[in-house]
């Protein structure tokens, strides 16, 4: 197949960048399909975007998507943690080897506290060299009180006591019951230095089924950005749902937007490169496992056709939406060839078990 011959490309544009996580175009762990991204445009732009329709409301929003993640992930876990007690480090293990974060646990009367030396969310800011004037890990928090509801069989809540991005050394989490009146304190804590407890977890991560320490301290920093694993289950299908429930087709924009920004950077990271920045953005892509891209160019007509692409909204039988995708498509075209493109429709199609969507895209439109 081609995608084939496209692999065995890719991995020699990528040789002198590490191994990838998978060589397939497509990560898969524990049954669900994952993507490399970074923290600054996941975090950063995605949320800014969703800010501007939904103001503070957004911070609920990503909560609530976080608790349900949480929940989902303690229940996988209860189920193949060796040891119940030990599930939190487990769990803990799990967000270091994934690159979301580095965290320690400590329960105090009634009340669970995690102090990270790293999160995903407050880094896409501390890269974007941006200080907040409020906690920033909304999906974090959540994603933590729905793992302690699971855990403790009653449901708790979880607030952001101190953060990273807002200049603090640590994001600090309270994690507590819903019912009742809490308090929210952050006492003192003899915190392992983060070598140490990155150690504790690596060897953690080794005894879990299906898992090692994916994003490793070369990976977090690749390309001079710090970068995550995000199950496309939740950050493409889940997020996309409640978005259109919520600002109806005005996510689409969103979509477009985040992408043509992912983009930009794409060109002007790969431009310091290759020299040939689309065919170095294409092997990066497959890299990342966001699929296996092969640009064809004729005339005033690009063909892009992406096999195995990870958004969830391209599938076979349809006119393949791919709104993010899209947005990224046109982000690095528009750049690379200095005009206006624009796509004139998405085609997705499956054969010999493969999915494939091709972007016809026509250069020089005068269009919008």
């Amino acid at each position: 197949m081609r995608s084939k011959e496209l692999i065995e490309k890719y991995k020699r544009i990528m040789a002198g960048f590490g191994k990838p996580i998978s060589e397939e175009g497509k990560i898969e762990i524990l049954g669900d399909r994952y993507v490399v991204v970074s923290c600054a445009w996941f975090t950063r732009k995605f949320y800014e975007e969703i800010e501007k329709y939904m103001g503070e409301a957004s911070q609920g929003l990503f909560y609530e998507i976080g608790f349900r993640m949480g929940r989902d992930i303690a229940k996988r876990f209860l189920k193949i943690s060796p040891l119940r007690e030990k599930m939190l480090d487990f769990i803990g293990a799990a967000g270091y080897s994934l690159g979301w974060m580095l965290t320690e646990y400590f329960y105090d009367g009634g009340v669970w506290y995690a102090y990270a030396h790293y999160t995903f969310e407050s880094q896409g800011y501390i890269d974007s060299s941006e200080i907040k004037d409020k906690p920033v890990c909304h999906l974090l928090r959540g994603v933590l009180a729905g793992i302690v509801t699971e855990y403790m069989g009653k449901k708790f809540r979880c607030e952001e006591a101190a953060c990273r991005g807002m200049g603090g050394r640590y994001c600090i989490f309270v994690i507590f019951p819903e019912e009742g009146e809490h308090t929210i304190k952050v006492p003192s804590a003899d915190l392992k230095d983060k070598d140490i407890l990155a150690e504790k977890y690596r060897e953690l991560a080794s005894k879990l089924p299906g898992f090692r320490i994916f994003i490793d301290d070369t990976f977090v920093s690749y390309g001079g950005l710090k970068y995550l694993l995000v199950n496309t289950k939740y950050f493409t299908a889940e997020i996309y749902k409640d978005l259109y429930g919520i600002i109806g087709d005005a996510v689409n924009g969103v979509l477009d937007r985040v992408g043509r920004y992912v983009g930009n950077c794409l060109v002007e990271i790969y431009s310091k490169k290759f020299e040939d920045v689309i065919e170095g953005i294409s092997a990066a892509a497959w890299f990342f496992g966001w699929g296996i891209p092969e640009v064809v160019e004729k005339e005033s007509l690009i063909k892009v056709r992406f096999y195995e692409p990870f958004e969830y909204r391209c599938s076979a039988g349809t006119d393949g939406e791919c709104l993010f995708l899209r947005g990224v498509i046109l982000g690095v075209l528009n750049r690379v060839y200095n005009e206006h493109c624009k796509i004139e429709k998405v085609v997705c199609s499956s054969s010999e078990n493969e999915l494939s969507c091709d972007f016809i895209v026509v250069r020089g439109d005068n269009g919008d």
